[in-house]
């Protein structure tokens, strides 16, 4: 864990903390301080400047719309049938180094184990299957959270778990709209997200990494998502993962929020802790 995330805190404390007027005005107490606390209220009529000011419709009740969500999936690229099931680790369902000759247990199912586990891509593709012939709806949310539970995964890997299941959802739905939106568990590492990403501020080798990686995911997704969410929300996501787009059929505007800028344990968040990324002004 340290290895992981002990760099984002390092760089993440000392480029928001660590300057002559912090040291100076609350450490050493030697000068005026220049941190001040927040004002809630400014801060509400910041982000409230540019609300429309008209009168919310009357609801009609004449027409409504069918809506999908689709979240949680976590698919895992190296489940296997017939694996332990009880394995003692954080994630089963996989090749174990330990013979099943020695184990008396469940073995994992051919479509996903309720258990510690994950599903194998397969179940997902059936799913689709099962939506393009049987379920009828006007455009589906999908909510993310699309990776296995499995801190050492390579964000590569997030980038291509996500991607085979969009490739999956342009195909076998097509005619379908899509409106993605991140989990915590689509960045690398697990839970954190940098609102103000810059790998030319990072000393550390790692950390630069991080910060490539994350500009690698925002521009993959927010050219592979360009058909469902328009080109300015593509535009959008690829500055800080957020987007929003209007439905023109439906006449409904679709806010997609990047909810890592909430997550107690992105630590990225110690570099702005009030609205990372402006996603709220």
């Amino acid at each position: 864990m340290i290895d992981i995330y002990g760099g984002i805190i390092y760089d993440s404390i000392y480029n928001h903390y660590i300057n002559a007027d912090f040291t100076c005005g609350i450490v050493l107490l030697l000068c005026p301080a220049t941190e001040s606390p927040m004002n809630i209220t400014q801060f509400i009529q910041r982000v409230l400047k540019d609300k429309p000011d008209t009168p919310l419709p009357t609801p009609t009740k004449k027409s409504t719309f069918k809506v999908l969500q689709i979240t949680d999936i976590h698919i895992d690229p190296y489940y296997k049938e017939n694996a332990i099931v009880n394995c003692g680790q954080s994630l089963c369902c996989r090749e174990q180094i330990n013979s099943t000759s020695e184990y008396n247990g469940p073995l994992s199912g051919y479509w996903g184990t309720l258990a510690g586990c994950d599903l194998p891509f397969r179940t997902v593709e059936q799913m689709a299957s099962f939506m393009a012939k049987n379920v009828q709806v006007d455009f589906v949310l999908w909510t993310g959270d699309n990776s296995q539970h499995d801190i050492n995964k390579t964000s590569d890997e997030n980038i291509n778990n996500t991607l085979s299941l969009s490739t999956l959802f342009h195909t076998a739905l097509d005619n379908v709209p899509f409106y993605p939106a991140l989990g915590n568990h689509e960045t690398f590492p697990l839970e954190v997200w940098n609102f103000k990403a810059n790998p030319d501020v990072y000393s550390d080798p790692t950390e630069k990494t991080y910060q490539e990686d994350q500009e690698k995911f925002e521009s993959t997704f927010s050219s592979d998502w360009k058909v469902w969410i328009g080109p300015d929300g593509s535009s959008l996501f690829e500055k800080n993962g957020y987007y929003s787009t209007f439905n023109q059929k439906f006449g409904v505007r679709i806010i997609s929020m990047n909810t890592n800028a909430c997550h107690s344990e992105n630590f990225y968040l110690l570099l702005d802790p009030t609205d990372p990324g402006g996603m709220l002004a």
